[in-house]
């Protein structure tokens, strides 16, 4: 069984982390299959097999039940594959559509400008926060050890191998 994006987050959560209006991003897009795919693959790599355990991530309202006895690492996974779906979907988005944040918006009476590098920043960095806390939640609801996160190593020590001045 695979869960759809709608069982893992909302539009509006999406557009929230974006910062953005129904007019500015419309369902349409959002319902594209490539980002549930995409959302599919990335929990894929983060280690979390949602297929087997769907019965956590579907049966949110549960959780918000005071009746059931839910432990507190159940209810932080769930909430973080919530946190993490949104953010995940988001990075996508701007990813695939880098100018989908508009600059400038404004009306009669009122301009605001917006960055959009500067939200590409603040979504990556939540994805990342969000990404590495759902493998550590994750873990402590399997109860083994949290895998070690990698990093590529983008920019390295050079130094020349020809000196201009001594000609060396």
């Amino acid at each position: 069984m695979s869960l759809t994006l709608l069982e893992l987050t909302s539009y509006a959560s999406i557009r929230s982390a974006l910062g953005l209006s129904t007019r500015e991003l419309s369902d349409t897009l959002l319902a594209d299959e490539i980002f549930e795919l995409a959302l599919l693959e990335e929990l894929d790599a983060v280690g979390v097999t949602v297929a087997a355990d769907s019965d956590i991530v579907g049966d949110y309202e549960l959780i918000l039940d005071d009746s059931i006895s839910i432990t507190p690492v159940v209810t932080k996974f769930s909430r973080l594959i919530r946190l993490f779906s949104a953010y995940a979907v988001a990075y996508q988005l701007l990813t695939a559509h880098p100018n989908l944040v508009p600059t400038l918006i404004s009306d009669s009476k009122a301009a605001l400008k917006k960055d959009p590098l500067k939200t590409f920043e603040l979504v990556a960095s939540a994805y990342t926060k969000y990404r590495r806390q759902l493998q550590e939640a994750y873990a402590g609801y399997l109860d083994v050890a949290a895998p070690a996160i990698t990093c590529p190593n983008l920019l390295g020590i050079s130094s020349p191998t020809y000196d201009p001045v001594i000609g060396e």
